[in-house]
């Protein structure tokens, strides 16, 4: 069922009054989730990456800069 719930779409869903946007430690969007599926979708993630501000050693690639 956890494999289902990871491609849920919150908004069709009649069972679900709610839903949000999850952001990483550093602010960038994840995904829409809600109650039902909620662990499923972030538990793709690393905890590191959802709690903290990380950088470049935390994970597998170069995070280029911002250019403003």
């Amino acid at each position: 069922m956890d494999s289902e719930l990871k491609y849920h779409d919150c908004r069709n869903d009649p069972e679900v009054e709610s839903s949000w946007a999850e952001y990483d430690g550093r602010g960038i969007y994840l995904c829409r989730v809600c109650w039902k599926c909620r662990s499923a979708k972030l538990g793709t993630y690393r905890r590191k990456v959802l709690r903290t501000f990380y950088g470049e050693n935390d994970v597998c690639e170069q995070i280029e800069p911002d250019e403003w």
